[in-house]
C-alpha cells in the first residue's frame, strides 16, 4: 500500500474513507508482511503518524508491517517517522531505520530511504544520497545483491516519470540503483508517490542496462487513499501495439455521491506472493459497493 496515511475521512455519503476501505481490503486476504511505501499526511507530524497511520494497523501484525520516507514525512523534517512510528512496537523489526531488507525464499526485499538525502523542492524527485551523506544506502544495497538473491526494491518516490510522451527514467534515483546493483536494475521495482496504480510492461527497451538485458517488473503502488482521478496520458499509454503499460487503475467510482465523485477512480492495493523462485502479482481494487476487494490485474 501506498500514499496510505491520511485517516479516516468522511468521503460525501460513503460509508467508509478508501484508507478504511483498502485496510480492510488488505486484511481480508490474510497476507504474512503490509509494505507501506510511504506518505503520511499532511506533514508526517508525531500527531499525524499515531492517528493516520498507527491506529488504523492491527495489533495482531506487529513485528509484520513495514513503513519508510517519504517526502510528505520530511515536511517534518521526518521527525514523526522516526520519533514515533519507527519507535512503536508495531515496527519494532526495523530497529528504529528507514531501510530495511526482508528474505522470503529466493528474493530479498530491499527497502530504502529516498526522501530523506534528497535536494530537489519539496523532496519530490527523489534521492538515496547526495553530498551530505546517504551513500552507505549504495552499499546496503549492493550487499542484498551481492546474496545472489532477487532483488525486490522498495522506495517510496518513482523509478519511473509519469510524462505524456511515454515513460522514461527517473534519472537520479535510476542511475543510483542501477550503480548499486553493478549496471543492473532489480527484478522487480515497486514504489508508491504518484497517486496511481500502474503495471509498466516487463521490457521497455530503456530497462536495458549496461550488457544486461531481460526483463523488470515496475510497479507504482501509491493509490491507497488519496482520491485521484482517470489519466488520459495512462489510458493513451495502455492501447495500442506499442503500449508501455500493461494496467493502470481505472475503474469509476460506481454511485457517486456528487460532481467530484464522478470524475474519481477506485482506490486500491497490490498482493505479491513469493513461492521459491517465482512472484505472482495481484492488483485489487475497493468500493463500499464490494463485499470483498476485486482483482483487476491480471484478471483472474
Amino acid at each position: 500500500i501506498g500514499d496510505w496515511g491520511t485517516g479516516v475521512w468522511q468521503d460525501g455519503g460513503k460509508g467508509k474513507c478508501p484508507a478504511q476501505l483498502v485496510i480492510d481490503g488488505v486484511l481480508s486476504q490474510n497476507p504474512d508482511y503490509i509494505i507501506h511505501l510511504g506518505d503520511v499526511y499532511y506533514a508526517g507530524t508525531s500527531k499525524e503518524e499515531r492517528k493516520h497511520l498507527l491506529e488504523l494497523l492491527p495489533d495482531s501484525y506487529k513485528g509484520r508491517v513495514y513503513t519508510m520516507n517519504s517526502n510528505h514525512e520530511m515536511y517534518d523534517g521526518a521527525n514523526g517517522l522516526l520519533g514515533t512510528s519507527l519507535q512503536d512496537p508495531m515496527f519494532h523489526q526495523q530497529q528504529g531505520s528507514s531501510c530495511f531488507q526482508l528474505a522470503i525464499g529466493d528474493w530479498i526485499f530491499v527497502g530504502l530511504d529516498s526522501a530523506y538525502y534528497d535536494d530537489s523542492m519539496l523532496y519530490m524527485k527523489g534521492s538515496l544520497c547526495n553530498s551530505k551523506g546517504g551513500e552507505e544506502q549504495l552499499g546496503y544495497l549492493g550487499s542484498a545483491y551481492r546474496t545472489g538473491k532477487k532483488i525486490f526494491l522498495l522506495t517510496h518516490h518513482n523509478g519511473i516519470e509519469v510524462a505524456k510522451d511515454g515513460p522514461t527514467p527517473n534519472e537520479t534515483l535510476w542511475s543510483q540503483v542501477v550503480g548499486a546493483l553493478d549496471q543492473h536494475l532489480p527484478e522487480a521495482w515497486y514504489w508508491g508517490h504518484v497517486h496511481s496504480g500502474i503495471v509498466y510492461r516487463d521490457n521497455l527497451s530503456f530497462y536495458n542496462v549496461g550488457s544486461h538485458t531481460a526483463t523488470h517488473k515496475m510497479r507504482c503502488c501509491g493509490h491507497a487513499s488519496i482520491p485521484f482521478g482517470d489519466g488520459s496520458y495512462l489510458k493513451k499509454a495502455s492501447h495500442g501495439t506499442d503500449r508501455t503499460v500493461d494496467y493502470y487503475a481505472c475503474t469509476h467510482m460506481p454511485n457517486p455521491t456528487d460532481e467530484v465523485q464522478k470524475l474519481r477512480v477506485l482506490n486500491g492495493f497490490a498482493l505479491v506472493t513469493i513461492t521459491g523462485d517465482m512472484l505472482t502479482e495481484a492488483f485489487y481494487e475497493v468500493s463500499n459497493d464490494y463485499a470483498k476487494p476485486k482483482q483487476v490485474w491480471p484478471l483472474p
